[in-house]
């Protein structure tokens, strides 16, 4: 694309429909709101395929008054995985009943009058359960996919997601760091994310919810990650975990945030992950990259929205802690690059790629046309993101699988 050109390149028609719903329910630009407001309302976008297939699994329970999880799938065309998830959380919310009238046979209804829930949900049980005890899931799993909520060395709190069918063994583990511009997001906003790859890889999921700036400034959401790690190469065993089989990936700033870590692994001599994923990462926070001219009215994502984020997250563009294309990029793990085109950030993937390329790194870059920033959110609507998901899956797999 040529200076001066904007997004003159046309989005994909998935891409365009689905920016044609987010306006029609009142999504702003992240650059209209206070950095409090943005975490309030600016995650609505991440939401809204979560809340839509919710919609539609109770318009389904009503219609049929009672089902199984096959039923509904075969009903709805979607997987069972994936309601067997959206069934939880409604009834963790207490919008829907589940009745076990034969054993292995739970039976789905949205009848409300029932004044107590019984103690086989595993999520309950975990809640009662001794927080000193080890954990259990280490000796004996499910057979479906597991969400922990751990606290990494006493305050850092993560999510630990186990995939379905895992047997007894050391899992393979992924670190992942969440974007949001180091302002926003959280583990709740990327669980749907986390979920997908876990069940996909087959490889356990360490997602972290560092803290955020304005009030906690760069470097401490690099700190917070960089403990995320020590904490897992450490205490990982404990869980189950294969620290030998360790990858780190994030996504947006998340991607920012995971490089460092891999870098400072290194650096220490604490460890080498052996697989490392950037999805639309924001590697250059001094914005001079080509990409933030040419594509600075970008969908969802704009340079003026990099510079408010910038702004509140304060990095120093100068160290590779803040600015990672600045670092020493040898010796780094074998790397997937997911790029949009129609991404300000686009460059700092292209870029990251050239010199890990030239520093003697194994990378992949994949660029994937008319799609806008971080699009692998949006798997559920967007083919492109779906695909972008396989293909991270089938990296961990390759990296990280026996």
């Amino acid at each position: 694309m040529e200076p001066g050109q904007g997004t003159a390149l046309p989005l994909h028609p998935d891409c365009t429909a689905l920016l044609q719903r987010l306006e029609r329910a009142g999504v702003r630009p992240v650059s209209e709101l206070s950095p409090q407001a943005a975490r309030r309302l600016g995650m609505r976008l991440y939401d809204l395929e979560r809340q839509q297939g919710e919609s539609s699994l109770l318009r389904q329970l009503i219609r049929f008054k009672g089902a199984t999880i096959p039923q509904l799938a075969e009903a709805m065309g979607r997987s069972e995985a994936e309601l067997d998830h959206l069934l939880d959380r409604l009834y963790l919310a207490g919008s829907v009943l589940r009745q076990e009238r034969q054993p292995g046979v739970v039976t789905w209804s949205t009848r409300l009058s029932q004044q107590r829930r019984t103690l086989q949900d595993r999520a309950l049980i975990d809640r009662l359960g001794d927080p000193g005890q080890p954990n259990p899931r280490a000796q004996a799993r499910s057979d479906r996919l597991t969400t922990e909520n751990l606290y990494l060395g006493g305050k850092l709190r993560a999510r630990l997601y186990l995939p379905p069918g895992c047997g007894s063994g050391l899992l393979p583990v992924v670190l992942f760091a969440h974007g949001g511009g180091w302002v926003i997001g959280s583990i709740e906003t990327h669980e749907s994310l986390c979920r997908t790859l876990c069940e996909q890889s087959g490889c356990a999921f360490v997602s972290v919810d560092y803290r955020l700036a304005p009030e906690h400034p760069w470097p401490a959401a690099a700190d917070d990650v960089e403990c995320a790690l020590h904490w897992l190469v450490s205490h990982g065993s404990d869980l189950g975990l294969d620290i030998n089989r360790l990858g780190v990936m994030g996504d947006s700033a998340g991607g920012n945030l995971a490089l460092v870590a891999a870098m400072a692994a290194r650096s220490a001599g604490l460890c080498k992950p052996r697989a490392l994923v950037l999805a639309c990462a924001t590697l250059d926070p001094s914005l001079g990259l080509p990409s933030y001219r040419d594509l600075a009215e970008a969908p969802f994502l704009s340079a003026a929205d990099m510079r408010w984020y910038v702004s509140h997250y304060q990095p120093d563009p100068g160290h590779w802690r803040g600015s990672p294309l600045v670092g020493d990029l040898r010796d780094l793990p074998p790397s997937l690059v997911i790029a949009a085109s129609h991404d300000p950030a686009r460059d700092d993937s292209e870029v990251f790629s050239e010199r890990l390329d030239a520093a003697g790194g194994q990378v992949t870059l994949q660029r994937y046309e008319g799609m806008f920033h971080d699009f692998i959110l949006f798997s559920g609507a967007i083919a492109a993101g779906q695909e972008a998901c396989g293909a991270i899956a089938r990296m961990l797999r390759e990296q990280l699988q026996p």
